[in-house]
């Protein structure tokens, strides 16, 4: 398959060939974009917990400047969650603050992922809608006058 034939085939396919091609693209933007962001949060955020592990009981000040020193780590919610409420909530009270903290979290690490779901929903109709509009092609040969045997099999192939 040369280069020239694949151009053929998109333009045959009335475009087609040409979406497929974009949301392919598309695709593989948001799984790089989704797979640096993530690499770079886990392994950061690891560094970070082992520091935190590392400190003995935590108190206010510590928490703030653990808070800082997250950036823009999911971590850093949590910490800013458990300083403001340090001594003031214990227990389950506190754990659900957290889990709160954890939920308004989840969307910034699923962003863009809707595209992946929505890319994989319609790419297998566009091929069948590609598919079909081959079989129009194939089809529109038998309707003329005088076809050629070669160039129906030749558009069902091409489907």
């Amino acid at each position: 398959m040369n280069p020239q034939y694949l151009i053929h085939l998109a333009n045959y396919s009335d475009g087609v060939l040409y979406v497929l091609g974009t949301l392919l693209l598309l695709e593989l933007a948001v799984i790089v974009d989704r797979f640096w962001y993530l690499r770079r949060t886990i392994l950061r955020g690891l560094v970070f917990v082992q520091e935190l592990g590392g400190h003995g009981r935590l108190d206010r000040e510590t928490l703030s400047k653990m808070t800082i020193g997250a950036g823009d780590l999911p971590e850093a919610a949590l910490l800013r969650m458990a300083a403001s409420h340090h001594g003031q909530v214990k227990g389950e009270a506190l754990a659900s603050r957290l889990e709160e903290s954890v939920l308004v979290l989840a969307p910034q690490l699923d962003r863009r992922l809707w595209l992946l779901d929505t890319i994989i929903t319609l790419a297998p109709l566009l091929g069948l809608f590609g598919t079909i509009i081959g079989m129009f092609h194939a089809f529109s040969v038998l309707a003329a006058p005088g076809h050629a045997p070669a160039a129906v099999t030749g558009g069902v192939a091409d489907a």
